[in-house]
């Protein structure tokens, strides 16, 4: 689930990982915006063995970690009315990260967050600071949160990466499109392009063969 903070808890603080990805303006009278940020990083790490002609080998693993979005809900005169915790744990190696982050789509003004995710954070309802990492894009879920004009929050899977051997992949490359809908990119094994447009928490396929 989402943490919902009311703008008089400021214990926390926001880490300098986070890099805002998303202004929304909202819809409703009185205007105002939602500012989205997202902690994102890589890191690398080198490894030397020893080879049995007493060679040198050596190695490097990149690390491209894509957590938590943080939404800031601002009014008309910008104030901070709350923001949210959107808790996601996504940490894969030597990818580029194309299968992390998340697409944004919206309906009025109640948000979609799509995200590749760890299929035992949803069948076990795991709590924010307790996530499994998506660290398997070909055996995670898309899972789509819905983000209320109140903070309030639910969460639930869209469909099987490992059923429908589909990922999204760049989901924040993804364009947002009018009425709500979105589109990016996909993968699926021996296709020459895959799309999904997305609008609330439904989804249709696209697939292009020549």
């Amino acid at each position: 689930a989402i943490t919902r903070m009311p703008p008089g808890d400021q214990s926390r603080g926001i880490g300098n990982a986070y890099k805002i990805r998303n202004f929304v303006s909202k819809s409703a009278p009185g205007g105002g915006l939602y500012i989205i940020a997202e902690e994102s990083y890589t890191y690398a790490q080198t490894y030397n063995s020893r080879l049995a002609n007493g060679g040198l080998s050596t190695y490097t693993i990149v690390h491209n970690v894509s957590n938590d979005v943080i939404v800031i809900n601002v009014d008309g005169q910008g104030n901070i009315e709350w923001y949210a915790d959107v808790p996601k744990n996504q940490h894969t190696i030597n990818d580029g990260g194309q299968y992390n982050s998340f697409l944004l789509t919206r309906h009025n003004d109640d948000l979609y967050f799509v995200f590749n995710d760890n299929p035992i954070n949803i069948a076990e309802n795991r709590p924010a600071n307790h996530l499994r990492p998506m660290d398997s894009p070909d055996r995670s879920v898309a899972v789509a949160v819905h983000l209320r004009p109140d903070g309030s929050s639910e969460r639930r899977q869209l469909y099987d990466n490992r059923a429908e051997r589909i990922m999204l992949t760049r989901p924040n490359d993804g364009t947002l499109l009018p009425n709500g809908y979105a589109i990016c990119n996909g993968y699926f094994p021996g296709s020459d392009f895959l799309f999904f447009i997305v609008r609330k928490d439904a989804y249709r396929i696209g697939l292009f063969k020549w």
